[in-house]
């Protein structure tokens, strides 16, 4: 298991340069639930929530129609790179949806594939990784004080080994404190 999540990380880290994200309409208000104070928005500090209404330490997307929470979400800081990675909870960690960026890049919105970062890739096994082929990320927070980062985003991303192999993915969330 550690040995998958390393080469994930490391897989994720090294291929920067071939991924992108999508974001949603910056003018569209977003949907926030308070859930014991704060006002829902920013990067859900003081209880309330963030990044579009999804609290702290959580993920989601629709992935070709179908909704996904992440029931783990894991992030970590390494040599200026901040890597959020979403995954299934238990024996099967698989789909995992991983965001890598670097800890010093500006907040707002990336679109694709112009730009290298943020680095969003799916993977539905341990052998079939989507690398994003366009899209728009939307970087809300990036703040390596607090440990914090948060964003949306709407990708398509293509199979790396069948590059006429895609997935849609829209309402993409993330709202991570990371170590």
């Amino acid at each position: 298991m550690r040995t998958k999540f390393f080469f994930l990380l490391l897989l994720s880290i090294s291929i920067i340069s071939f991924s992108a994200c999508e974001d949603d309409d910056d003018d569209a208000p977003a949907t926030t639930t308070t859930t014991g104070g704060g006002n829902g928005s920013g990067a859900g500090t003081g209880g309330g929530t963030g990044s579009g209404g999804i609290p702290p330490n959580s993920m989601k997307a629709t992935v070709g129609g179908a909704t996904v929470n992440f029931g783990t979400v894991t992030g970590l800081s390494a040599g200026g790179t901040v890597t959020i990675i979403g995954s299934q909870s238990g024996t099967n960690i698989y789909p995992q949806l991983t965001i890598s960026f670097s800890d010093s890049l500006a907040t707002g919105r990336y679109d694709y594939p112009a730009s290298i970062q943020p680095s969003i890739t799916y993977t539905t096994d341990m052998s079939t990784t989507y690398f994003t082929a366009s899209g728009t990320c939307n970087l809300q927070t990036n703040d390596p004080t607090q440990k914090l980062a948060n964003g949306r985003f709407n990708i398509v991303v293509k199979n790396v080994m069948n590059p006429t192999d895609s997935l849609v993915i829209t309402g993409g969330q993330f709202n991570k404190f990371y170590n």
